[in-house]
This record gives structure tokens, sequence and C-alpha cells, in this order.
């Protein structure tokens, strides 16, 4: 009798060729081939979000260690905070690693340059975070993409939405990926003295400062450039020399302050002025250039 299709060893034959195709393309056993994935820490991008969520399109951005405090700049009070790489006017999430407490803080400076020392916060948000004395505070820092009415509060001064603090699983994860505290820095550390508004002179080398640490270049009067009105901030430095020589290439001047060094163009007498300042900075490869009103 002739064997169609039906038959006990046409379907060996096809049950067997079915079996090497898929060992060819490897999804044959690929769910109990791969291993069971055990971390001490969620990946990545985990953690309490509340509404906020990572930066669609941007370079992603969770690290722990250290955060100390600046003076905040021009407003102490705002939820803000410095940071080496992450652009002005971006958003973090900060979790205090002790307690769990979570907040949002707009990054207003650049500044830090040491691995365990990762950001830098003001008054404002160390209050919120329940640390108003802390010279370092163990946290977890992610870059963000909060909510539209979050963002314009934190660009106003006044805090975000309160978040949900982390769960005790997640710290007991984050405490085991936590550095030790920095040498430098105890408990009674004292913040670091406000300069005076000065141009300064000072020279290449040199990156972000390291907040807790006053910089101690040499000073010279402020110039006649300083008063009142519209200034483009086209850079923040913690190298008053390095400052000094992009301001000189710039026409423009150098405001030191908190242990930065603010290259400025200005005063321009009206807001018009200054969005043209700002576009030609722009254009010269100053994407993070922002207006100030004085």
């Amino acid at each position: 009798m002739r064997c169609l299709w039906d038959c006990w060893p046409m379907r060996l034959t096809i049950k067997s060729g079915i079996a090497a195709l898929l060992l060819s393309t490897g999804l044959f056993g690929a769910a109990s081939a791969a291993p069971a994935q055990v971390a001490d820490m969620p990946p990545a991008g985990e953690g309490p979000r509340g509404t906020s969520q990572a930066v669609l399109g941007a370079e992603r951005y969770d690290a722990i260690g250290y955060a100390v405090p600046y003076d905040g700049g021009a407003n102490p009070g705002a939820i803000s905070a410095a940071h080496p790489t992450l652009p002005i006017g971006s958003f973090a999430e900060v979790t205090a690693i002790d307690s769990g407490k979570t907040i949002l803080v707009v990054i207003a400076e650049q500044g830090l340059a040491t691995p365990d020392r990762i950001i830098a916060l003001s008054p404002g948000a160390l209050q919120l975070l329940g640390r108003p004395e802390a010279a370092a505070l163990g946290v977890r820092v992610r870059r963000v993409n909060p909510l539209g009415a979050d963002q314009q509060a934190l660009r106003d001064g006044r805090p975000a939405s309160a978040r949900i603090d982390a769960p005790a699983v997640l710290l007991a994860a984050l405490r085991k990926r936590l550095p030790a505290p920095p040498r430098s820095v105890s408990t009674a550390m004292p913040r670091p003295p406000r300069a005076s508004n000065a141009a300064v002179n000072l020279g290449a080398g040199a990156g972000y400062p390291v907040p807790g640490r006053a910089a101690a270049p040499s000073v010279r009067p402020a110039t006649s450039r300083q008063g009142t009105g519209f200034f483009v901030q086209v850079a923040a430095l913690s190298n008053g020399q390095r400052a000094s020589d992009l301001a000189n290439s710039l026409a423009g001047s150098v405001m030191a302050g908190g242990g930065l060094y603010r290259v400025r163009l200005g005063p321009f007498p009206d807001q018009a002025s200054a969005d043209r300042a700002r576009a030609d900075a722009v254009q010269r490869g100053f994407g993070d250039a922002r207006i100030i009103h004085e």
C-alpha cells in the first residue's frame, strides 16, 4: 500500500524535519535555555517613578552615589541641582537611600567631577528630602521626563507633585551598591562660602567643581560689564582661568559664586536683543545657553 501523508513513516519524517529547522534557527528550547536572571538590584530605569518616565530618545542616566550641598545659585529655595553631564533645564529623580524619600529636581547648574559625588542639591531640594543639614547623602539619581505641570512647577522654583517613596526591598538593593562615603566629607562639613559677584581671571584645565570645596582662584574686581538687564549665560565652569578664556573669546564676562564661574554675555537692554545673542551662542555650539534677567 502506497504511503501518502498520514502514515507513520511520513509523520516521523515531517516531525524530524521541523525539529531540525527549529534547532537551526535557535528557536527550539529557547525558553528552557534562557538562564534565570539573578540580581540584587532592579535594572536601570526601574524604581519609584510616579508619573515620571525615562526620557525617550535620550541617553539613560541611572547612578548611585552621594549628593552634596551647593548654594542653589540665584534661588536657594528652588528644588534644583548641579550635575556634571545632565543638560541644564533637564530633570532628575532623586531618591534618598536611607529613607526612600523621592523628589524631582531641575538641573540648574553644571558641576562635580568625582565618581562618588554624583549630584549637588540646593537647600530647597535637601529640605524637601528631609535632610537640610546633610553634608553627604546616599542617593539614587535617574534622568526622567516629568509631566508638564511638574516641569513648570520646578522651573518656577516650586516643588513638583509628591512622589511615592521607594519600597524597602528596593532600598535594600540600592544600599548594597552604595560606595563608601567620601573621605573628605564629614557630617559637620560646612556649606562652602558664597563668593561675591566678581569677574575672574583663571586657565585652561580643570573640570567641574566638587561642591563643599570652595575654589580659591585669584579674582579681580568686577568689571563695568556688570549691571542689570538681560544676560545670556553660556556656561558654568569650576575653573576660573578656563571661564575667563572662554569669556574673552566671546567678549563676555565671568561671574563667580558658589564655587562656579558663570560665563555670560550682556547686559542687553531688552528680551529681543538677548534672544538674538542666545541664538548666536547656540549656533556657536553652546546649546545650553539661557537668558537671565536681573
